[in-house]
């Protein structure tokens, strides 16, 4: 009886909640669009997105023109679809941009003002939801998805297709004040697919907070697959914490491109036959610095280059890598600074696995470890090899500069002369790390030194050090003898003392072997 009547009680609670209705959504059929009639539906579409709640468009077969009366964060001139903050848009079916419609910086899913938690997603990874740019009916650039100055927003299970312009990305645009407080980012880029556009598959621009794209597929861009930007018009290095995993990119300009960028991470990747290269660092005006590339697998062909550190970029870790029917594995073009190239894999390399370009300290600072290379010498060519001979050219005998090379079983070059760790007034080691770590640019740099008009520089990122401490140097001590610039402290060597002044920071003391200042 006590059972029977504790059932009763609890009888209308477990009927409320069988009864609880399911999230609503915002059918666009019920706003007054129709697949597959021909005609447009933007106007309906849109009128759904705006309504409060979720949107849901089921069936394939939407088409959607481009309202030029609205305009993107950038000044493109164009959107079909706006989405607003805190919208779902659950894509199981397509919309396709009408034929005949001409793009100017166009995008068919974008908006007009900062957004935060916007999603826009796919069913699932066997059926995602398709945005088609109709490449061979259009003309101009049309994005397919793009949110500008946005943070925590995601796309996912979207097949973006024949796009005249880009794919996918997140962009930001403003004063650097408005791009780094708060800051945009967080943004995510999941199991999507991008297929047969005109210029970049997937983009990241100057993503203060970082963002990622994760279990993508990528292929047949007329540039690169994933494309990376944190330089904004400023010259500043502001995009960072960039998370790029588990890809696979195909047929692509290059597969990865970063520029300007600190900290990102790549691994997991899969990359086939790209144009020119696998992964490319390159810099504007501040380099790109600090990213690790591991565990991925580099397919290319007879004649190409697979990793690119291109005009002066560094502090790059490059390590359980899979380099497959390559010329070369890494090359530096202009300096590459600080490398840790760990053990890589090679299979059918043609030429070099690490090839410094031919000038003076195209690699500085950097250590090298044994590289598995699975393919016999050819007795007759002499490939493939570790580095290239340092002599080659003879006009530049000091092709690496501070270079650890670890014995392996190929010849190589091992140079560690030691001793100077600041570049010299004018040099390409010089140029990299004044331009690329003014702390007012990239505050996660760290602490560094570099020698610079006559004049040895200390960057402090905290600013904790004040005029008139000391900073060893070697075996002795130094002056700070002024501040040029916030977190900038030129020390003045004639001024030594006899003790322990060194001042603690929270990066550590800083170092410098005063003997050889001079000399790069």
């Amino acid at each position: 009886m006590r059972f029977f009547f504790l059932l009763l009680l609890l009888l209308p609670l477990s009927l409320k909640q069988a009864s609880k209705p399911a999230p609503r959504y915002n059918n666009v059929r019920d706003f007054g669009a129709k697949p597959n009639d021909g005609i447009d539906d933007r106007a309906a579409i849109q009128r759904a997105i705006d309504a409060p709640g979720p949107t849901l468009i089921a069936e394939k077969g939407y088409e959607v023109s481009l309202n030029h009366a609205l305009r993107t964060p950038e000044g493109g001139t164009g959107i079909a679809l706006v989405l607003p903050s805190d919208e779902t848009v659950t894509l199981k079916g397509s919309v396709r941009l009408m034929k005949g419609q001409v793009g100017a910086s166009s995008v068919i899913f974008g908006n007009t003002k900062p957004v935060r938690n916007v999603r826009l997603i796919g069913p699932g990874v066997a059926t995602p939801g398709t945005i088609d740019g109709n490449r061979r009916g259009t003309t101009g650039q049309t994005i397919l998805a793009c949110l500008w100055n946005a943070t925590n927003c995601r796309f996912e299970n979207i097949r973006a297709v024949d796009g005249t312009y880009f794919g996918l990305g997140f962009r930001s645009t403003g004063s650097p004040a408005q791009l780094t407080r708060p800051g945009y980012g967080r943004n995510q880029i999941i199991r999507c697919t991008v297929d047969n556009v005109a210029y970049i598959g997937v983009q990241l621009q100057y993503q203060h907070l970082g963002a990622s794209v994760t279990d993508c597929r990528i292929s047949r861009c007329g540039d690169n697959g994933i494309d990376i930007e944190g330089n904004n018009p400023q010259g500043e290095g502001i995009g960072r914490n960039y998370q790029i995993l588990r890809n696979q990119i195909e047929r692509t300009l290059n597969g990865i491109f970063f520029e300007s960028v600190g900290n990102g991470t790549c691994t997991g990747n899969v990359i086939r036959q790209p144009t020119t290269h696998a992964l490319v660092l390159n810099r504007i005006n501040s380099g790109a610095f600090g990213v690790k590339f591991t565990g991925n697998k580099l397919y290319g062909a007879p004649g190409k280059t697979a990793i690119l550190v291109n005009n002066n970029s560094g502090r790059m870790q490059v390590e359980a890598n899979r380099f497959d029917t390559w010329a070369n594995g890494i090359a530096v073009n202009g300096t590459g600074l600080e490398l840790t190239i760990g053990p890589n894999d090679f299979y059918r390399l043609g030429r070099y696995a690490v090839y410094p370009s031919r000038h003076t300290n195209a690699l500085i600072r950097s250590t090298i470890a044994p590289q598995r290379i699975h393919d016999a010498r050819n007795a007759r060519t002499g490939f493939p090899r570790l580095l290239p001979p340092t002599t080659n050219p003879r006009n530049a005998p000091d092709r690496v500069y501070e270079v650890k090379v670890q014995p392996t079983g190929t010849t190589n070059v091992e140079r560690d002369p030691g001793g100077a760790r600041t570049a010299a007034a004018g040099s390409a080691a010089e140029s990299f790390v004044r331009t690329t770590a003014r702390t007012a640019r990239n505050p996660n740099w760290g602490s560094h030194a570099v020698f610079y008009n006559g004049r040895t520089l200390v960057y402090i990122p905290t600013g904790t050090v004040l005029t008139g401490d000391y900073l060893e140097a070697g075996d002795t001590y130094l002056l700070i003898a002024g501040m040029p610039e916030p977190g900038v402290y030129w020390l003045q060597d004639s001024k030594k003392a006899n003790g322990d002044f060194t001042k603690a920071i929270p990066e550590g003391t800083v170092k410098i072997y005063y003997p050889q200042w001079m000399t790069d």
